[in-house]
């Protein structure tokens, strides 16, 4: 059995990299700047808040009746969280709402001008 946050520490490693490489289907929630990615019976979202500058970071895990059993929050840049929660946030955040789709059709659109 892993320690608790060790665990926590593996699903967040596992989840920036299967988000890295493109095969998780985050999609975009009813709160803003919070970006959710469902598995069969639970669901991960990672959710930015607070300041612009230095934001807090929020994963939280939600079971399959939509309760939040963990959290993890990382409030300030030398908690050792922080870079993994805020880099997963910025490619969930690019996933759900196809940043790159929209760069490349603007691209193939100037393309034609």
């Amino acid at each position: 059995m892993t320690t608790p946050g060790k665990g926590l520490d593996n699903l967040i490693n596992s989840l920036l990299v299967k988000t890295r490489e493109g095969r998780l289907p985050w999609f975009t929630t009813a709160s803003p700047l919070s970006y959710s990615v469902a598995f069969s019976s639970s669901s991960v979202t990672i959710r930015r808040a607070g300041p612009t500058v230095f934001p807090d970071y929020v994963l939280s895990i939600q079971n399959d009746s939509g309760e939040e059993i963990e959290t993890c929050t990382a409030f300030t840049r030398t908690d050792p969280r922080y870079s993994a929660l805020e880099e997963l946030f910025k490619y969930a955040r690019r996933k759900a709402t196809a940043v790159d789709e929209t760069i490349a059709q603007i691209q193939e659109e100037l393309a034609e001008v």
